[in-house]
């Protein structure tokens, strides 16, 4: 059973350079991926708005990306109603339509 913290463990000490802080005494903001600058536009929590999606999406849409601000655009205008600009997608069918492939 407590085996199971092990991986825990190691995920957050392999993170751990992520939290250095900057030239400009900003803990982590030069360091940040882009998938983690994805992950922080669209997820939705009771702090952050964001574009609402459940960690789950946005996991699943941030996975891999090289450019958080154009994954983040592509999902927004695929899931907006179309009377507003967007293609009207379900949140899932955007999730697809706009996370990178793996040839990216």
């Amino acid at each position: 059973m407590k085996y199971h913290l092990l991986p825990i463990l190691c995920l957050m000490l392999a993170n751990a350079p992520a939290m250095a802080i900057d030239a400009k005494g900003k803990r982590g903001s030069s360091l940040e991926s882009e998938p983690i600058k994805c992950y922080k536009t669209v997820w939705g929590s009771k702090d952050n708005a964001g574009l609402g999606l459940t960690a789950g999406l946005s996991v699943t849409l941030c996975n891999g990306t090289e450019n958080s601000t154009k994954t983040a655009n592509c999902f927004a205008q695929a899931w907006a109603h179309p009377d507003d600009g967007g293609l009207g997608l379900t949140a899932g069918q955007a999730v697809a339509l706009c996370k990178p492939s793996s040839s990216e």
